[in-house]
């Protein structure tokens, strides 16, 4: 694993890394063998179909996520450098959401479910960081619920004045 001194800034400068210290992390990522893949513009980074549980940073360029229901494939969300993908799903059995595709060239780094659950036995900021990441992912997840279930409503009462229900 080799990362150039911007792509080591892009992580340790993440909300999940800061305050980590940068040398035990990186003989984590090393001992668990993760790596840093170039993709190009149009290449899958992530089938919703794979089995290998990992979490990802976006060191550079661009992707998008989207469903994988080939009937109504939705865009889902973009990605650009600093951007994390993966975490929610690391310690679960469930099939990931959605696929992702690079949208331009892009260089990612894959960290292993085993670095990530050593640096959260070993490094109490990292902990306490991911928690915080999580946190704010399902607060994030609420709010958009609750965005859709006024639409809902708002559909719903609209139908009863048009249709005098």
């Amino acid at each position: 694993m080799i990362l150039t001194k911007k792509e080591a800034e892009k992580i340790f400068h993440s909300p999940i890394f800061k305050g980590v210290d940068p040398t035990h992390a990186k003989e984590v990522f090393e001992r668990h063998n993760c790596r840093a893949v170039d993709f190009e513009d149009g290449e899958i980074i992530l089938s919703q179909s794979e089995a290998s549980r990992k979490a990802a940073i976006f060191l550079s360029g661009e992707a998008v996520a989207t469903t994988s229901d080939d009937s109504k494939n939705a865009l889902l969300r973009f990605f650009k450098a600093g951007d994390f993908f993966g975490i929610a799903n690391l310690f679960t059995n469930q099939e990931y959401v959605s696929s992702i595709r690079a949208k331009k060239k892009c260089k990612v780094f894959f960290f292993t479910e085993e670095a990530i659950r050593e640096l959260l036995e070993t490094d109490k900021t990292f902990l306490y960081n991911y928690l915080g990441f999580l946190s704010g992912r399902i607060c994030y997840l609420n709010r958009k619920i609750r965005y859709f279930l006024t639409i809902l409503q708002l559909t719903h009462t609209a139908k009863s004045v048009i249709l005098g229900w």
